[in-house]
């Protein structure tokens, strides 16, 4: 499996959807991730998704995650931690014109170098957007 999925807890107790991805990405991969994430025991729950730096998504897969138009819940985050510079750099630099063009929510959604620092904001996030 390209894409491995589990549930895990921070260290606040919130409980997010921890996916592993890598080698090559199919359409078929990010069909499964899109229904894995909208429906059934990891829907609604804010995500950390870990991308390998030997990660590749086929043209098929690449052009399938771009017509996602879903938009997280107001209490939903998500942290994408990038193994690799250069995706670091390209996905940073999307993300930064999407939210300009209101396609993604700049304060959901954060890339990070290591699983570690994305744990901890994921942590903060979610404990701000709880708190009364």
């Amino acid at each position: 499996m390209t894409i491995r999925y589990e549930l895990v807890h921070t260290q606040s107790g919130h409980v997010i959807v921890r996916s592993h991805t890598n080698a090559d990405v199919s359409v078929d991969d990010v069909t499964t991730m899109i229904a894995k994430l909208t429906t059934g025991e990891y829907a609604g729950k804010s995500v950390l998704s870990v991308i390998e730096a030997d990660t590749k998504y086929s043209p098929e897969a690449r052009m399938a995650v771009r017509k996602v138009k879903a938009q997280p819940a107001r209490d939903q985050v998500s942290a994408l931690v990038l193994k690799s510079a250069t995706q670091r750099i390209v996905l940073g630099f999307m993300m930064k014109v999407g939210s300009l063009t209101g396609a993604v929510q700049a304060t959901s959604s954060k890339v990070f170098e290591t699983e570690d620092e994305a744990m901890i904001w994921i942590d903060q996030m979610l404990s701000k957007k709880r708190s009364p």
